[in-house]
């Protein structure tokens, strides 16, 4: 009988083997081998002087084409079967990895990759790589919160990664006065945030700030939500956490009172915030100081 078992950390001695749990844009990613009809999970054998995240980057590459691409270790895990090494207990290491794009042409054993939206149905180690898929998703879980005070070192740092990404190209260093800012809105509660989090790690994040205008039509209590820190890990995208988050603190603005919301949009947000409703205003102008 095989036997699976995980742990968070293991002798790096140990660690034969690299597994790499693969999507991308939301779906699976296995592998298909010149010699056999089933799929597989990409992953292999560890050389001898590799540490294991270089033997999990030159798999994933070797056996998917993957280019361009984020990966990030999940656990240890281990199988003892009575067919395997004598029946001893042999270790790898678990990755999970989110590829953006592919070579067109494989140089390995591997004839093809199948992308889909469900599982294998035939697999190369049934009773290995599903456990592990199942325990790679168990592992991954996120749980929603709101922001706290402990939270704003790593708030600030995931807003700077998003404003980067964005295009800001300025040579200045933000942190304090986005310590500032969050300190003050979070303590009179004029600033809100819902934060999505993997086993206490922050994998998203949203913001509202609250703010009063003299009333209009539009807008007759003159209460106004200003979104704003929308980003999330790009190795937990494509999983709904946005939209999720979104959701979250629209409700907040409602509770508060504000009779809108708006937001100046990255070019990859927009597509998000028209599925949510948001209608583009082309009267926005801005003079800058």
């Amino acid at each position: 009988m095989t036997e699976i078992r995980f742990y968070d950390q293991a002798d790096d001695r140990q660690l034969r083997f690299a597994v790499i749990v693969t999507k991308t844009g939301g779906r699976w990613v296995f592998c298909k081998h010149r010699e056999r009809s089933t799929l597989e999970v990409p992953g292999g054998h560890r050389e001898p002087g590799e540490d294991i995240l270089t033997t999990a980057k030159r798999e994933l590459r070797e056996e998917t084409g993957a280019v361009d691409f984020g990966i990030e270790p999940v656990c240890v895990y281990s199988v003892t079967a009575p067919g395997n090494f004598d029946g001893r207990e042999t270790f790898g290491m678990l990755f999970y990895a989110d590829v953006k794009t592919f070579e067109k042409e494989l140089h390995s054993e591997i004839e093809r990759i199948v992308v889909q939206d469900g599982l294998p149905t035939a697999w190369t180690y049934p009773e290995i790589q599903p456990r592990l898929i199942d325990e790679t998703l168990k592992r991954r879980a996120v749980a929603y919160r709101r922001l706290t005070a402990d939270d704003l070192e790593t708030f600030i740092a995931m807003r700077i990664a998003q404003l980067r990404e964005e295009g800001a190209t300025e040579e200045l260093d933000l942190t304090p006065a986005l310590m500032d800012y969050y300190r003050r809105h979070l303590a009179d509660e004029t600033f809100v945030s819902w934060l999505a989090v993997n086993a206490n790690r922050i994998v998203g994040t949203s913001g509202m700030s609250f703010v009063e205008k003299p009333p209009y039509f539009g807008c007759p209590s003159g209460r106004i939500g200003l979104l704003s820190s929308m980003y999330t890990d790009p190795l937990y995208r494509r999983q709904g956490i946005a939209k999720k988050l979104l959701g979250l603190v629209v409700e907040e603005a409602r509770a508060h009172g504000c009779g809108s919301v708006q937001i100046t949009a990255s070019d990859m947000g927009v597509l998000l915030y028209r599925d949510f409703g948001f209608v583009k205003n082309d009267n926005f102008m801005q003079f800058r100081l």
